[in-house]
């Protein structure tokens, strides 16, 4: 099981409803990370680790431009995770 706890998983959410309607004060009075809880429960059962989610909020108000961005920083964030995890399996096969 040389592999256990470094597979790694990135969430990647979007809320069609803005980011302060997912707070304990907000609209639907739970957070996104509650939400979430029961998705990283399998950790507990698969050995998996769970980054940070990429979260967008507001989305049924998106512009363009904004849809463009969010979608860059994306594909940022899952190229410096397999960037990262490549490394880290380097260093254990060694």
């Amino acid at each position: 099981m040389a592999l256990l706890g470094m597979l790694f998983v990135i969430l990647a959410v979007t809320q069609g409803a803005g980011a302060e309607d997912y707070t304990a004060d907000g609209r639907f009075h739970v957070t996104t990370q509650e939400l979430l809880k029961p998705l990283e429960t399998i950790k507990y059962h698969t050995g998996l680790v769970f980054e940070e989610p990429f979260v967008l909020s507001g989305v049924l108000n998106l512009s363009e431009e904004a849809l463009s961005d969010a979608a860059n920083s994306y594909v940022e964030r899952l190229s410096q995770a397999c960037n990262s995890s490549i490394l880290e399996l380097q260093d254990t096969f060694r």
